[in-house]
């Protein structure tokens, strides 16, 4: 186990990332007294932000660990959380990414946060309801913050087009955002240059959002969601 979590460690350290509207001192800081969870729809960016707070705070100087939950590895050891703190130790800042992969997982983080409350510092993320609608233990005890798709500014920034007040620069800021209207703000889909990429991750997207995210959600089979989600579009 502890070679998983170092490789994640290493991972996220190293990854070059894009910097999102979301203020890494306010997590950082709220992180004191609340158990911080990152919320939002998939692929919108969770992950990334989860790591680049990681990475502001090894600069820093202090003590973090990052995990993906989500890894196969990993996720269906049932003392996982547990595995991880005796790796990680009661102090520090402790990124788990989807969380919600895990068993027993709101309990682990009710109890741990007051056991070690002041010392251990907990962010945790997922695209899951359970994380952003907390059960009857995490309630008082979580402060959600829900991330979006990219705003029309923020793709401008990832895209490096600066806002000049010329006709060259007009028809620059036109085009992206005739592209932005077509493919959307997901992060990846608008760092994919290529079109035929572009709708290949937009139809991944809406297998996994539509037809699992919803259908678990409804309690609906994943089929007639999806066709439901087709209809309507």
């Amino acid at each position: 186990m502890e070679a998983v979590f170092e490789e994640w460690n290493a991972y996220a350290q190293k990854k070059v990332l894009k910097p999102r509207k979301l203020d890494l001192n306010e997590l950082e800081r709220n992180s004191k007294l609340k158990i911080i969870a990152i919320t939002g729809i998939r692929r919108c960016g969770k992950s990334s932000v989860a790591m680049l707070l990681f990475q502001k705070l090894l600069k820093e100087g202090k003590r973090a660990a990052y995990v993906n939950l989500e890894d196969s590895r990993i996720r269906d050891n049932t003392a996982i959380l547990d595995d991880l703190l005796k790796w990680f130790g009661d102090s520090g800042y402790l990124l788990l990414d989807e969380i919600t992969s895990v068993k027993d997982w709101e309990g682990w983080l009710a109890r741990n946060h007051e056991l070690l409350k002041g010392r251990l510092r907990l962010i945790a993320s997922s695209s899951r309801k359970r994380l952003a609608v907390p059960s009857k233990p995490l309630r008082g005890r979580m402060l959600a913050y829900e991330m979006y798709p990219l705003s029309f500014a923020e793709l401008l920034e990832f895209e490096k087009i600066s806002v000049e007040r010329t006709t060259a620069g007009m028809g620059r800021i036109e085009k992206a955002l005739q592209e932005y209207l077509l493919y959307g703000g997901f992060p990846e889909v608008s760092l994919t240059k290529n079109k035929t990429d572009k709708v290949q991750l937009i139809n991944t997207y809406f297998r996994d959002i539509i037809g699992l995210d919803v259908a678990e959600l409804s309690g609906e089979s994943v089929s007639t969601v999806e066709l439901g989600g087709k209809y309507i579009i």
